[in-house]
């Protein structure tokens, strides 16, 4: 008996399965702390990044189930890898309408 299945590969530079892409917030001008659950889970370690388009956070895995967040300007966060709870403290707040993205890979 055959067995037919169909697999699929992703290009270099296109997002491959499990890449997501969320925006969790908009810039208010005021605020710089945003606490948020991410949608997919559990989030692959080291591989979050969040931007506000002037801000830039990296994730470097503590090797514990957690991730410590690195802005460009000097914000931090961290993010929980199994209950994916993501926290991030920009150095200044966002602008006002500023969209505030998470990007990762997640729920694969």
């Amino acid at each position: 008996m055959l067995h037919g299945g169909a697999r699929f590969r992703s290009l270099p530079g296109e997002p491959s399965e499990g890449d997501r892409s969320e925006t969790i917030a908009t810039g208010d001008g005021m605020r710089n702390k945003f606490d948020v659950t991410l949608a997919y889970m559990p989030v692959t370690p080291g591989t979050v990044s969040v931007t506000d388009g002037l801000e830039t956070f990296t994730d470097h895995d503590n090797g514990d189930g957690t991730g410590l967040l690195k802005g460009s300007s000097g914000g931090s966060g961290t993010v929980n890898y199994a209950s994916d709870l993501l926290s991030v403290s920009f150095m200044m707040a966002p602008a006002m309408g500023a969209p505030i993205v998470v990007e990762y890979v997640g729920g694969v």
